[in-house]
């Protein structure tokens, strides 16, 4: 009796601690995993056109040229991304935060154990602007793409992806 006793109050102890500690939380809601497979073109350069003004006179646009990331849900654990963001450093590792793109709302399903292709525009016209307009020589720019994504268990997690962003000037190295 005295050992029933004690593994049932042992029980109670185990179970109280286990559920305490989050391990509970965790086996029965279980945190999403997603990879990023490929960023696809991952080097990315403004093009330059001449068009026809108002006035007859030509005028230089720039095209800021776009990427998709493709990402995997590793889990059978469908979600949403919810928001993302961009940071730059230099080609030495500087960061500049004067082209940053904040926390920005942005919504696509992501289905339980696939892919799904996220279009992207890290070549931002400030980033342009800086890049051309500026002395510095601070191309190639990393433009790291933050993706926040919540599950159907209510778990954040954060993927980043990365791309090259140059300047009309710069070579592209393959």
């Amino acid at each position: 009796m005295k050992l029933v006793k004690k593994l049932i109050i042992f029980s109670v102890l185990l179970a109280i601690a286990t559920s305490q500690s989050g391990c509970v939380e965790k086996v029965l809601f279980p945190e999403g995993h997603y990879t990023v497979t490929v960023v696809t073109p991952d080097k990315l350069r403004a093009t330059i056109t001449e068009e026809e003004g108002e006035d007859g006179e030509k005028v230089k646009k720039a095209k800021l040229p776009g990427t998709v990331v493709s990402l995997n849900s590793d889990y059978n654990i469908p979600a949403d991304l919810v928001s993302f963001s961009i940071s730059y450093t230099t080609r030495l590792g500087e960061s500049i935060p004067s082209v940053e793109v904040p926390e920005t709302p942005y919504s696509i399903k992501v289905p339980a154990g696939a892919s799904v292709e996220i279009p992207m525009n890290p070549y931002t016209s400030r980033l342009y602007d800086l890049l051309e307009f500026t002395r510095s020589d601070v191309s190639p720019v990393n433009a790291k793409m933050i993706f926040t994504i919540k599950d159907v268990n209510g778990n954040k997690v954060k993927v980043d992806a990365n791309c090259l962003c140059y300047a009309t000037w710069d070579e592209i190295a393959e």
